[in-house]
């Protein structure tokens, strides 16, 4: 459930997206956010996201550095307008 919670609120969560992300930074011990990937504030997601989905994006930053990996997918992906991915820049690379 956890799962698609997280997918549907990383797909719902994408309304008009006027990317100011940060470039996607690894840090060194091989943790960051793979090549596609924004690395973006916690805020920022949660702006782009559907009422209902704060809880598992806030969830998602398991280290609480406030920042997560973002991308927006092609509006030809039909779930929802805008939809997008993110994690924890934490995940191995």
């Amino acid at each position: 459930m956890k799962i698609i919670t997280r997918a549907v609120g990383a797909m719902v969560a994408l309304a008009a997206i006027p990317l100011t992300a940060l470039p996607a930074q690894a840090v060194p011990s091989g943790h960051g956010c793979q090549r596609g990937f924004d690395l973006v504030s916690v805020d920022y997601v949660l702006s782009q996201a559907t009422p209902g989905f704060e809880s598992a994006i806030q969830a998602e930053d398991v280290n609480d550095d406030d920042l997560l990996c973002f991308k927006l997918l092609p509006s030809a992906v039909p779930l929802f307008e805008p939809t997008f991915l993110y994690y924890d820049n934490t995940k191995p690379i």
